[in-house]
Parts: structure tokens; C-alpha cells; sequence
């Protein structure tokens, strides 16, 4: 990918190829620098390519919080592995959350996407897979490779799935893939089968099989209205799961990739957006409508109310009152 500024930050835009002396020691062997200093504060991008793997390490400083465009030449498969830092990227219709120390499986159409960057440091490795080399893989990461053939199915919106924490292995290894210094056939030889043990640590967290593509569209309509019709009753993942006649594992993360989020975090989502609409239209008491969108604490409504709206749910009423 390619990162740009935004409307007037672009002005004072620099870049070159070679890496300023204070960063000297993040310097990647064999990569292809780039080093961009501006407005919104500066980046080093070092790319890699070898034997059909690509890899990016980026390095982002941002003295506020700046946004930056995302180029992305053609729709491409990542593992993103972010280890400072934490920023939104908004893809098409969705705004994706990049957290420090959770790794990601991103499908990335082709376009223009937006970051937005908290201010301090941000450092993400990512490696850039394509399905011809999954498949020489196939054999011993079948589930990866289906996975990734999903995501590619979905739409041309993008994918996004949340893989698993960073753990120290995945520390380790991404560390041997940026400081190695193997040459010619050995490097190609000792980058992938460092790949291969990242995508072996990938793979655990995705062993459950998942529906055929052609059932998304159709599952997510399903899970939205399932949900809406028992908003006041306990929805449980178990008692879901046997409704719709799949393990709770495969429910959770057939959901996450419908609604990248987790049941309980959504279902809380329209819970609160239901009890929000109730505190307008009606005089119900706040005891009586949190009990009725579910929540058996009242004051655990209120607090998660305020902390999606701003308002406890008695201001928030006064507020629109006044405003009507």
C-alpha cells in the first residue's frame, strides 16, 4: 500500500528513499525504504519481496492525531500484525479497528482508503499473501486457504477478520523475518517457512469449518432479525447456536465475519439503540425499559447508555424534550 495526506497536509509533503539517521536502527535488510515527513508527521515504509511473499514494515509518528489516505493498486490479502499503536481504517462502508497486539486478516479492495491515527507511534508489520502461494499450502493449512477463499467470495467491500493476539512467538518470528540476513535462495527459503509457522499460529485460531458462501448474505439477515425479535428476552450464544443448528464456535465466528464484531458486543448495540428510542417516544421509567431491552441492572444500563450516548438516559430525555 501507498500513504498519502489529505487536503492542505499534502502541501508540505517530503519523500524520499533514504531512512534519516535517528532510524537507522529500524533498518530492514533488502527492503526498499521510503521515508515521508509532513504536516500530520512522518512515516518509514520498508518493503520486501521474495519468492512470491511480500512483506511491509511501517514505522508512523504522529505528533496529533492526523489522518492519512491508504492506496491499495489492486484488491490484495493481508496479515496485519500492529505493535504500537491504535487506528481506525475506513473501507467503504465500514470502519475497521486496528488495535496493538491483535493481529488481523484483512481483504483489501482496490481504492483509496482512510486512516485515522491516535497522535504517538504506530508500528505494523503486515505480509501480503496471494492465493497461488496458499496453495502450495493447501495441504497443511487447508482451514487458512478456505478462509481466505471466503473472503474473496464476500464482496468487493473488503473482509476483515480478527485473528488472535500477538503472542511472544509471533513476536519472534516477525523479528527473524525483518532482521534476517540470509541471501539469494537460502533468504527465499528461510522467509517462507517462517510464513508458514505465522500462518500455522493463524490456522489454531481457525479451525472450526465455516458455511459456504453462498449463506452469508442470507445467515446475516437471519442473525439481525433472531436478535431484533428477542431483544427483551436472555439471548444466549448456546441457545443460538442450537437454533440455528451450528456449534457456538462456528456461530461466533461466522458472525464476526458478518458483523465485524463480536454476539454480545451487537446485541448490546441494538439493545441500547432500541432502549434510546423507547426514552424518546414514551414516559416509560429508565427501570422499566432497561428491564425490557434485557438488562437485569439498571445501573449497569445506565452506565453502558451513557457511555454510547454521552447522556444518562434521564438527560438524554431532558435534552431531546428541550430540544423539541
Amino acid at each position: 500500500m501507498q500513504y498519502f495526506p489529505g487536503d492542505k497536509a499534502a502541501e508540505s509533503l517530503v519523500t524520499g528513499y533514504d531512512i534519516p539517521e535517528p532510524l537507522q536502527k529500524w533498518r530492514t535488510p533488502f527492503s526498499l525504504p521510503t521515508y515521508c515527513q509532513g504536516k500530520f508527521g512522518s512515516y518509514l515504509a520498508q518493503k520486501s519481496k521474495w519468492g512470491g511473499l511480500e512483506f511491509e514494515q511501517i514505522r508512523f509518528f504522529m505528533p496529533g492525531k492526523a489522518i492519512l489516505f491508504a492506496l491499495n493498486p489492486r484488491a490484495t490479502i493481508y496479515l496485519v500484525y500492529p505493535f504500537k499503536g491504535k487506528a481506525d481504517m475506513k473501507v467503504k462502508a465500514d470502519t475497521w479497528k486496528i488495535e496493538k497486539n491483535v493481529y488481523q486478516l484483512l481483504y483489501l479492495p482496490k481504492g483509496r482508503h482512510k486512516l485515522w491515527f491516535e497522535q504517538g507511534e504506530h508500528v505494523w508489520f503486515l505480509v501480503q499473501l496471494n492465493i497461488s502461494y496458499l496453495r502450495e499450502l493447501a495441504g497443511k493449512f487447508a482451514t487458512v486457504y478456505k478462509l481466505l477463499h471466503y473472503a474473496r467470495s464476500l464482496s468487493n467491500n473488503g473482509f476483515r477478520l480478527r485473528v488472535g493476539s500477538i503472542n511472544h512467538r509471533i513476536r519472534q518470528l516477525v523479528f527473524k523475518i525483518t532482521a534476517s540476513t540470509h541471501e539469494s535462495t537460502e533468504r527465499k527459503l528461510y522467509l517462507q517457512a517462517r510464513v508458514k509457522e505465522l500462518l500455522s499460529l493463524c490456522a489454531r485460531h481457525l479451525e472450526s469449518p465455516l458455511p459456504e458462501p453462498a449463506h452469508f448474505e442470507k445467515n446475516k439477515e437471519t442473525f439481525a432479525a433472531y436478535i431484533e425479535n428477542g431483544l427483551g428476552d436472555s439471548i444466549t450464544i448456546s441457545a443460538m447456536a442450537k437454533d440455528f443448528n451450528m456449534s457456538p464456535a462456528v456461530l461466533k465466528k461466522l458472525f464476526r465475519i458478518l458483523f465485524n464484531k463480536p454476539i454480545h458486543r451487537y446485541i448490546q448495540e441494538q439493545r441500547l439503540r432500541a432502549a434510546m428510542k423507547l426514552i424518546v417516544t414514551t414516559k416509560l421509567s429508565v427501570y422499566t425499559i432497561a428491564l425490557r431491552m434485557g438488562f437485569s441492572d439498571p445501573p449497569h444500563f445506565i452506565k453502558c447508555f451513557k457511555a454510547r450516548f454521552g447522556y444518562t438516559p434521564q438527560a438524554f430525555r431532558k435534552r431531546n424534550q428541550e430540544d423539541q
